[in-house]
C-alpha cells in the first residue's frame, strides 16, 4: 500500500462501481438480524436469490452467511479502498479500520464497531455468487482474504488498527460494466434503516424505477416482516427517509390506487452499460488485439449514463 492511501481514502469520491443486479436482488436483505443472532444464523448453500433483472435479465444463486444492508454497506467501502489503493488484479491492500468505518458511518473509535466489522468482513469471504445476466458471467466470493495487519507503523499505533484484504480478481471485469456508481456517503447517512438502504440501491439504478406493488416490494428486498400492513408502516417511512437533505435521492413518490410504489422524481444518478458483449471469468483471459482494445475503450469513454 502506497504510504499516501489513507489521506487518498478521504479525499476520493465515494461512487464505488457497483453490480446493477446485485442492487435489485435480495442478496442484501432489507432485515437486521437480532442482536446476538448473527453467528446462530445457518449457512446457506446455492439459494436461488429474487432479482428483478429488468432489461437486464439475470439469475442470481447464494451459498454463505445471510447478508444484511451493513454486508453492502462494508462492501462498498471496500471497492472504494482499493480503488483509491490503486492495486491490479489479485494484489492485496492495506486500509485502516478507522477509515472503512468513518465511510460508512460508524464511529472509528469504537471497539465494538470494529469487532463488528471484523465480522462483516469475515462473512463477505465466505460470501459466494453465481451471477448471470446478458452481460456479465461471475462466480465467487466478494472478498477474497481479509487478515490483521500487525506490524506497528509507529509506537502509538495499534497492531489492529489495519486491515490487508484481497478482492477476488475476477471481480475486475464484473465492476467494469452493468454497474451503478453509488452515492456512499448519501447511503451510509440512512444510518441503520435497511429498508431506507436497500431502496437507496434499487431506485438508484433506475431513470424511472417502474411502479411496484408493496407486496412485490418486500419479498424482493428479503424482509422478514410478515404483516403487510406493518411493512407498508416500515416503507413509508423509508421513503421520507431518502426525501431528507440537500442531496436527497427521492423528491416525490406516492402509492397509488393499486397499492403500488410510484416514485415520482429522483436525483440523477451514474450507470455503465457497454454495448452486450458477456463478460465472463477466466483462469486464461485471451489477450486482444490493438485494434479490439481501442474499440474498448472507445466503448467504455462513452458508457457512462445519468439516469
Amino acid at each position: 500500500m502506497r504510504p499516501s492511501t489513507a489521506q487518498q481514502l478521504a479525499q476520493t469520491d465515494l461512487a464505488p462501481p457497483i453490480p446493477m443486479g446485485l442492487l435489485r436482488s435480495a442478496l442484501f436483505s432489507a432485515s437486521i438480524l437480532p442482536r446476538g443472532k448473527e453467528k446462530e444464523a445457518p449457512l446457506l448453500n446455492n439459494v436461488p436469490v429474487r432479482i428483478d433483472g429488468g432489461a437486464l435479465g439475470g439469475t442470481l444463486l447464494y451459498s454463505g452467511p445471510r447478508l444484511t444492508q451493513r454486508h453492502s454497506l462494508v462492501w462498498q467501502a471496500v471497492i472504494c479502498a482499493a480503488r483509491a489503493a490503486g492495486v491490479g488484479d489479485n494484489d492485496r491492500f492495506l486500509v485502516p479500520a478507522d477509515q472503512l468505518l468513518s465511510m460508512i458511518g460508524s464511529a472509528a473509535d469504537d471497539q465494538h464497531q470494529r469487532r463488528r466489522l471484523w465480522q462483516t468482513l469475515s462473512d463477505l469471504s465466505k460470501a459466494h455468487i453465481a451471477y448471470t445476466s446478458k452481460r456479465v458471467d461471475y462466480a465467487g466470493t466478494l472478498v477474497s482474504s481479509v487478515v490483521h495487519d500487525t506490524k506497528r507503523r509507529s509506537k502509538d499505533e495499534t497492531p489492529t488498527g489495519w486491515l490487508a484484504i484481497r478482492l477476488n480478481a475476477d471481480l475486475t471485469p464484473y465492476l467494469s460494466d452493468e454497474v451503478l456508481f453509488n452515492d456512499l456517503r448519501r447511503k451510509a447517512r440512512l444510518g441503520k434503516n435497511y429498508l431506507a438502504c436497500w431502496l437507496h440501491d434499487y431506485i438508484a439504478t433506475h431513470k424511472v424505477p417502474p411502479a411496484k406493488s408493496v407486496a412485490a416490494i418486500r419479498t424482493e428486498c428479503g424482509s422478514t416482516t410478515k404483516q403487510l400492513r406493518d411493512f407498508r408502516s416500515r416503507l413509508k417511512a423509508a421513503m421520507n427517509h431518502l426525501m431528507g437533505g440537500d442531496e436527497a435521492l427521492v423528491q416525490s413518490w406516492s402509492l397509488d390506487e393499486q397499492d403500488r410504489l410510484v416514485v415520482v422524481k429522483k436525483a440523477e444518478t451514474k450507470v455503465k452499460l457497454l454495448p452486450i458483449i458477456r463478460h465472463e471469468t477466466s483462469a486464461t483471459p485471451k489477450k486482444k488485439s490493438w485494434q479490439e482494445q481501442a474499440a474498448t475503450a472507445a466503448r467504455e469513454r462513452r458508457a457512462g449514463l445519468n439516469l
